[in-house]
C-alpha cells in the first residue's frame, strides 16, 4: 500500500517512507527453531558421551542436515 504526497521530493521517495510493517513477525517461531536446535545437539552430545562413541549419532547428523550444515 502506498500513500500519496503532495509533493514528490527526494526525501519522500525514499524505501521506508509510507512502509507497512507486518503485523506480526515470526522472531517467536524462529527463536523455537533454534533454541530446538541447541537442545537437539546436546541430547546427541550426553547420547554419545553415555555411548563412548567415537562417531557422530545418527541424531546429529540428522540436525546437522536439519541445520543445514553438512558433514
Amino acid at each position: 500500500m502506498e500513500l500519496a504526497f503532495e509533493k514528490e521530493t527526494e526525501r519522500t521517495t525514499l524505501p521506508w517512507v509510507g512502509y507497512r510493517a507486518r503485523k506480526w513477525e515470526p522472531e517467536p517461531i524462529r527463536w523455537l527453531g533454534v533454541h530446538a536446535m541447541y537442545r537437539l545437539f546436546g541430547i546427541a552430545d550426553q547420547w554419545e558421551e553415555r555411548r563412548g562413541s567415537s562417531t557422530t549419532s545418527l541424531l546429529a547428523r540428522f540436525g546437522s542436515r536439519l541445520a543445514g550444515l553438512h558433514e
